[in-house]
């Protein structure tokens, strides 16, 4: 971020850098099957499914 944007403030800075992690950081879903729990992992962005 510091070498994409020299002329903004550092908050400013935090605020663009925290916008895209929560876009781009995947969602944790907790699910239960006939096994067990399972973690499920969504990617929004790129619409893929991890199982865990």
């Amino acid at each position: 971020m510091k070498l994409s944007f020299k002329s903004i403030n550092e908050p400013i800075r935090a605020i663009i850098s925290g916008g895209l992690t929560a876009i781009f950081s995947p969602r944790v879903v907790n699910y239960k099957t006939k096994l067990g729990d399972k973690l499920q992992l969504d990617w929004p962005v790129l619409k893929k499914s991890v199982k865990l």
